[in-house]
């Protein structure tokens, strides 16, 4: 079975996305955005473990059926009505413009809410 994600620095091991995401140590912090390819985004986890502190970058696409909402399919990024939150790395608010790329939002919030539980 193949492995989930492996910390770069430690070594620690996640066999599963379920025990990545139940990992307390593991704290989602920002999200590199992909405008050409959404798929390849990358949702970026840092582990706070005792001598790593080490950040992950997993891709976004991991993800995606975490998400049951309505996907959109026009871009308004840069748009007026764009809060511009996929521009700032650390930014993981949800955004309410019917653009395709808020549906990576409420991703992050899923996995926010996962995080949390």
């Amino acid at each position: 079975m193949p492995m989930f994600k492996k910390c770069p620095c430690c070594g620690a091991k996640w066999p599963t996305r379920n025990k990545f995401l139940t990992d307390q140590s593991l704290k989602l912090h920002g999200y590199q955005v992909n405008f050409k390819s959404l798929e390849m985004g990358l949702l970026l986890f840092t582990h706070h473990a005792p001598s790593c502190n080490t950040t992950m970058a997993v891709d976004v696409a991991e993800f995606f059926d975490l998400f049951t909402g309505t996907r959109y399919t026009v871009n308004k990024a840069k748009s007026p009505e764009c809060p511009r939150y996929c521009f700032d790395e650390s930014n993981l608010a949800r955004c309410t413009v019917f653009c395709e790329c808020a549906f990576v939002r409420d991703v992050m919030w899923s996995v926010q809410i996962l995080k949390a539980i």
